[in-house]
């Protein structure tokens, strides 16, 4: 059950930081255009 739990966290972890990054070149694209 706790491996499971670990398995999870990194799993929302990875997500989060894709998520981020995701919107870090979004934003980035859009002021791009916009200039």
């Amino acid at each position: 059950m706790e491996n499971n739990l670990n398995a999870t966290l990194k799993v929302i972890r990875d997500i989060l930081l894709l998520i981020r990054i995701t919107t870090v070149i979004y934003s980035s694209g859009f002021s791009n255009q916009w200039t």
